[in-house]
């Protein structure tokens, strides 16, 4: 056994020295030598003290003599704990005391050393260990230590065991993940790709091996390709995301989320980057299909005409389309998140809320009708329909309502009926006034007739005669009623004041409207002049202050005023327009209760009044309306409750000259010649050929056209042809111009119970011809048929060219 310190390390035996040196070089060497085997030990201790792996010596009969600071990380016992102690006396398992005295026992009696690997619980768990037993031998050549050295290889086991698992674990995850992966190398060629790649991109894996990222990269997309790897590469960054887009084998385009991970060696650098590609495609169509969507929507609510409305469950607006603001006049932006019944009807709720419940129930859709109120507070009608947009789960969310203003469509409706009402009624009126005036013109005319046969003789059979004929006056003027609110009058225009007409009534008028009826003037100066005529306005006059008068029963004031008006655009009205220009307007105003709103849309409406029964025809206001627009002009009027109303006439301004009063016939006109009368009414033409016979004309009838024109051939002078214009067969225009063609120096006269329109529809020209309406008396037939025989016509009766229609 060795005589030197058990803490001390193994001395090697000395170099033999061949020669003998001084004693002095032998005192030098040995300094040397022991200064040497100090640095050695110092060395060999600073190794023992700093080595990871535990360096134990153990004695013959395995009492530990040395033990270096490792033994406390390697076996958990510190050294100074086992200096001394056997292994059976060390504080570790039962198992391993003996293995280690059983293996330390082996050497000693073989002399040899032992190499194994051992398998132990230590502070840090299982532990495995190398561990190597070197037999020490001293001068004699027997054992006299053993060196143990352990070397914990389970760090470098568990290392390379993780990094198995790990790449296991990245193998099964790269092949098994549902995204597409890739490996790529710093000259982006793809080193690997897992099955979703392949399904991804339509590439086998050997046919990615040969590719780079570029080439199944989009051209669009190949600049933001090289910016990712600048980053990863040039700026070190460690993980880089981006939305590209991929070109499939096929050619098809694939969207997909790119995540570049960069996997770097602390030695070697960036190695290789795995690409992670997540599918992406649908999303980004779903994306688009939005975006369009959105868009739509934007365009729709932006430039639809009608309203698109999204109403919750609860009414409250979701979502209102900008045409909102010329329907209703609000900003969509005051109205969203208000409830609906702010806007809405309140009476049509109950029933939106049914068609909403059974539309939820699986109903169809049906289009209803829509009051809204306008910011101005006028109500507005809609017509719309609602359907129910349902969520993912089925559940209805909200409604969605597209509403069209229908506000003057149903105005225009109703007015188109209105005017076809009254054109009905019109052309009934103007029938009912053709054969009614022939009656009367057979009345008026005997009754005439029969005055003057009397001559002065039996006065009560002229009291009954004048009384007939005064009933037959009050009848044609109830056609003439019939035919103005029809425009089949026959209207006498003259240039003339329009100030002078209403001073003319205002007297008159006075007395009719009576004492409890204040009647105010106020006429402008300087009026413009218009072409009407004169009976027919003071007719409007009339009609106008009597319904003012009644408008008010306990009295008041009524306004006649007029004044000149300039129209820079045109006027609307209830049928059209007015078109701009200068007119005069002529006002006639009451202080009454007004026109009810109901009722404003009739007013001109034929037969039409809200006064009691046996009080009113309805035909005031008809005949106003038909006398000023066949006049050229248009009737506005004005009413407020508790306010009054007030009607206005607008006529077009005349710059013609003022026309001189014309000079009526109030007596039959005696002459000569030859008239032709044809009249199919048999009392119409006995009653003309009596008229005319007796103011010494000689006479020819005939009841048709087709035997006048045959008498015609026969007779060798008519001067004078008087013949009615609507006739079976033959018309009388049609007949006229037969006989012009022969007798170029006939003048014609056209007796008809229709208007002069009615005439020149027919045909009539305006020359060398005259035109009476019946029913007329036998002073104006016989001084027409006088104007006519002498080549000339009258201002009391013009020829049907200088009628206006």
């Amino acid at each position: 056994m060795s005589s030197r310190p058990h803490n001390q390390p193994p001395r090697t035996a000395a170099t033999r020295k061949t020669g003998r040196p001084s004693q002095a070089e032998r005192r030098l060497g040995e300094r040397r030598r022991s200064v040497e085997i100090l640095e050695r030990e110092r060395t060999l201790e600073s190794l023992l003290q700093n080595l990871p792996d535990a360096v134990i010596r153990v004695d013959r009969e395995g009492r530990h003599i040395y033990a270096n600071p490792a033994c406390v990380k390697v076996l958990g016992v510190p050294a100074e704990e086992m200096i001394g102690k056997t292994a059976q006396e060390l504080p570790i398992a039962v198992n391993l005391r003996r293995k280690w005295a059983s293996r330390v026992a082996r050497v000693v009696a073989s002399g040899k050393a032992r190499s194994l690997q051992d398998v132990f619980e230590g502070p840090r768990g299982t532990v495995r260990h190398e561990v190597k037993l070197v037999p020490e031998l001293d001068e004699h050549g027997e054992v006299a230590t053993v060196l143990i050295v352990v070397h914990d290889f389970g760090e470098r086991h568990r290392a390379e065991r993780s990094l198995q698992e790990s790449e296991e674990r990245f193998r099964v995850t790269f092949e098994q993940a549902p995204i597409a992966m890739l490996l790529i190398d710093r000259d982006a060629h793809i080193r690997g790709a897992n099955p979703a790649a392949n399904k991804l991109l339509g590439y086998s894996l050997e046919e990615l091996a040969e590719k780079t990222i570029y080439d199944i990269t989009h051209p669009d997309d190949i600049e933001l390709t090289q910016d990712v790897a600048e980053r990863i590469y040039d700026r070190d960054e460690t993980s880089v995301s981006v939305e590209k887009r991929y070109l499939r084998k096929d050619g098809e385009i694939v969207w997909g989320r790119l995540s570049v991970s960069a996997v770097r060696d602390p030695e070697r650098g960036l190695i290789n980057n795995i690409a992670q590609i997540v599918d992406i495609t649908q999303l980004k169509l779903a994306e688009r299909a939005l975006r369009e969507r959105e868009e739509l929507q934007r365009v729709v609510t932006e430039q639809a005409t009608d309203v698109i409305a999204v109403i919750g469950f609860d009414f409250s607006i979701r979502l209102i389309s900008q045409s909102v603001r010329n329907a209703l006049g609000y900003e969509p932006e005051e109205l969203i998140g208000h409830g609906v019944e702010e806007l809405l009807d309140p009476a049509l709720m109950s029933g939106i809320r049914a068609d909403i419940e059974g539309v939820i129930g699986g109903a169809a859709p049906a289009s209803r009708e829509f009051r809204l109120r306008h910011r101005n507070g006028e109500w507005r009608l809609f017509e719309g329909i609602g359907s129910i947009a349902r969520g993912e789960d089925g559940a209805p969310e909200y409604v969605i309502t597209i509403l069209r203003d229908v506000t003057e469509r149903t105005q225009l409706e109703r007015q188109l009926l209105v005017a076809q009402r009254m054109e009905a009624v019109g052309q009934l009126a103007g029938g009912v006034a053709h054969d009614f005036n022939n009656l009367l013109t057979v009345i008026n005319g005997f009754a005439d007739l029969s005055l003057k046969a009397l001559d002065g003789r039996e006065e009560t059979v002229r009291q009954y005669l004048s009384e007939i004929g005064g009933a037959g006056q009050r009848a044609a003027e109830l056609t003439q009623h019939l035919l103005a609110f029809s425009r089949q009058q026959v209207l006498q225009p003259e240039v003339l004041d329009l100030n002078a007409v209403v001073e003319e009534y205002v007297g008159m008028l006075g007395r009719m409207l009576g004492e409890e009826v204040e009647l105010v003037a106020r006429l402008a100066p300087d009026l413009y002049r218009v072409e009407v005529d004169p009976g027919q306005l003071g007719q409007v006059l009339t009609n106008l202050a009597v319904n003012a008068r009644d408008a008010m029963p306990s009295g008041g004031a009524v306004t006649i005023s007029t004044e000149n008006v300039e129209l820079e655009q045109a006027l609307p009205l209830t049928h059209g327009s007015l078109a701009r220009g200068s007119y005069v307007v002529l006002s006639v105003a009451d202080a009454g209760e007004g026109i009810a709103l109901e009722a404003r849309e009739h007013v001109f409406e034929p037969f039409f009044t809200t006064k009691e029964p046996g009080q009113g025809t309805g035909l005031g206001l008809a005949t106003v309306l038909g006398i000023v627009e066949q006049s050229g002009g248009a009737v506005t009027f004005s009413s407020e409750p508790r306010k009054g109303t007030t009607f206005h006439i607008y006529l077009p301004r005349s710059k013609a000259a003022t026309s001189a009063k014309p000079v009526r016939a109030e007596s039959v006109q005696n002459g000569a010649g030859t008239i032709l009368v044809v009249e199919d009414d048999d009392a119409v033409r006995k009653l003309v050929a009596k008229i005319l016979l007796e103011a010494g004309y000689r006479v020819l009838v005939s009841s048709s056209a087709r035997e006048a024109l045959a008498l015609a051939n026969w007779e060798p002078s008519i001067d004078v042809l008087v013949t009615d214009v609507v006739m079976p067969e033959m018309n009388g225009h049609e007949m006229a111009q037969r006989l012009l063609a022969l007798r170029p120096d006939l003048r014609v006269l056209y007796i008809s119970g229709y208007t002069p329109d009615v005439v020149r529809a027919r045909g009539v020209v305006a020359q060398q011809e005259a035109f009476l309406q019946k029913p007329f008396t036998a002073a104006v037939l016989t001084q027409t048929v006088r104007d006519l025989t002498a080549g000339s016509t009258t201002d009391d009766q013009p020829p049907a060219k200088s009628e206006k229609n």
